[in-house]
């Protein structure tokens, strides 16, 4: 978005939504969010106003709600705090690839 760029954007009602903020200042529904935010919209209603107070780039995200548990640490997002445990010992572990990944595929 450029500075002072307005934007309206119709969401699925009942759907999960949520907007990270990946650089710039903005508000949405009036709301203040900054880079590095992320903002999570409730499921009702679709309509999102988006307004950006200075150059902005947003990350929009919006699916059908899962309606599972949710837990959540550092860089992981599992079901239960134990899925999050072995996601750790997974990735000291090695088993998680690598980033660029350099391994070839066969």
């Amino acid at each position: 978005l450029k500075e002072n760029q307005s934007l309206r954007l119709d969401l699925r009602d009942g759907y999960s939504a949520g907007l990270y903020v990946v650089e710039g200042d903005i508000s949405v529904n009036g709301q203040a969010a900054h880079a590095g935010e992320l903002v999570v919209l409730s499921r009702n209603g679709d309509a999102v106003a988006i307004d950006a107070a200075t150059p902005a780039t947003v990350f929009v995200m919006n699916g059908a709600p899962i309606d599972e548990p949710v837990a959540g640490y550092g860089p992981f997002v599992m079901n239960t705090p134990r899925e999050i445990q072995q996601a750790f010992a997974d990735f000291h572990a090695g088993r998680l690839g690598t980033i660029p990944n350099t391994e070839k595929v066969t």
